[in-house]
């Protein structure tokens, strides 16, 4: 008998919500991605700690994605999501000669993984289920999205409230046809890092030089600390991939690659 990608066997978890099952399952989805090219010293100061190094992806410079989820039927409930993030490996692992061939090759082989600075979600079992179960740098707000026809316009609020922390608006219109493939992610979880893969179905388009700006509204705020720093404020992406429609299994995290206790007993106090 032949299963579809999203008819697999799902283990109830208990998380502080209420138990869950994994790994969870997006039905129907869409996404933005941004990528910006960013100034290495900034990324190390952000990464400083993790036991993880940026890898230099365009034209020899290290990126920080900006993405936004519109997530409308999933098996935790429908929710939207954004991500401030950048590509890295462990620091003890050699970074790859071809790192844009290391993001295309089968998930189990790839060195190459995101890791994730700041996850905003709109519901408390998104935020649950992320930071108990991956250690993700989840906080519940308000994340409005809306398409116009080629138009995008979202953006991330104080939580609490309906200010906008910053947002991301522009044209998504045309680009090239592209399949979606796995992603890994790299997290951090009582003291262990994890490398996590997501699977995606679907197909996107990716979009050089597009009509898309950053803009931060608001300064209180960590996520808007790490944005500014990152020198995103006013920036356009070199490169947007726009999913109108995907399907995704969000796996649980396995141990990942060893690394040196320095950087363990950095998370470690985090963590606390």
């Amino acid at each position: 008998m032949r299963f579809g990608f999203l008819d697999v066997p799902q283990a109830m978890v208990p998380i502080s919500t209420g138990p869950i099952g994994v790994p969870i399952l997006y039905r129907e989805a869409s996404s933005v991605l941004a990528v910006f090219p960013v100034e290495a010293a900034a990324l190390a100061s952000l990464l400083g700690g993790t036991g993880l190094v940026a890898v230099p992806l365009f034209q020899g410079r290290a990126v920080a994605v900006v993405a936004m989820f519109d997530y409308r039927e999933t098996t935790i409930g429908p929710y939207h999501e954004a991500a401030l993030a950048t590509f890295v490996v462990p620091e003890n692992v050699a970074l790859p000669q071809r790192p844009l061939l290391d993001l295309v090759l089968p998930s189990p082989w790839r060195k190459v993984g995101l890791y994730i600075f700041d996850l905003p979600v709109t519901t408390a079992v998104a935020n649950a289920a992320g930071r108990e179960l991956w250690g993700l740098p989840k906080f519940v707000t308000e994340i409005p999205i809306s398409w116009r026809g080629e138009q995008f316009d979202g953006a991330v609020c104080a939580p609490g409230s309906s200010e906008p922390l910053f947002s991301l608006v522009g044209s998504v219109g045309g680009g090239s046809r592209v399949p979606l493939r796995a992603l890994v992610l790299y997290s951090w979880l009582q003291g262990e890092l994890l490398r996590t893969r997501v699977d995606l179905r679907g197909w996107a388009r990716a979009i050089r030089g597009p009509a898309m700006e950053l803009r931060v509204k608001a300064r209180l705020h960590p996520m808007v600390e790490r944005l500014e720093k990152l020198g995103l404020d006013g920036a356009r992406p070199a490169l947007v991939q726009v999913a109108p429609t995907f399907r995704a299994r969000l796996n649980l995290g396995q141990r990942a690659y060893w690394l040196p206790a320095s950087s363990r007993r950095e998370q470690q106090k985090q963590a606390a």
